[in-house]
């Protein structure tokens, strides 16, 4: 996390390049080899075995983190009764130079009441 400024998620995108919610061991370590120095990764095996809890040989990220997930699961659940889809929750979302600021991200969930979380 400290590579990532302390944000789980952050670091989750990191592991996760396709954006799912679930890596393979093989893209855990392809991420972690990125992030940390050699010696550091030498753990590697250690930590997935800790992470990977059901040892499906896959890391969810409810497995990584409960509430992110949990958060997330309410996101999209939000997004998708209240707008539909992300792309019309967050249009602007879809110009490549488009970078969404906090507080508008709060703004956009307001109505949500998850602006707080």
């Amino acid at each position: 996390l400290d590579n990532c400024q302390g944000h789980v998620l952050l670091a989750w995108r990191h592991l996760s390049r396709q954006a799912v919610v679930r890596v393979s061991w093989h893209e855990f370590r392809q991420a972690c080899r990125k992030l940390f120095a050699a010696e550091e990764c030498r753990k590697l095996p250690s930590v997935w075995r800790a992470l990977d809890h059901d040892l499906s040989g896959f890391l969810s990220l409810q497995e990584y983190d409960p509430d992110a997930a949990s958060d997330l699961a309410e996101l999209c659940a939000w997004v998708q009764g209240a707008r539909g889809t992300f792309a019309a929750a967050f249009p602007n979302l879809g110009s490549p130079d488009y970078k969404l600021t906090a507080s508008e991200f709060r703004h956009i969930l307001t109505p949500s009441g998850l602006s707080d979380q």
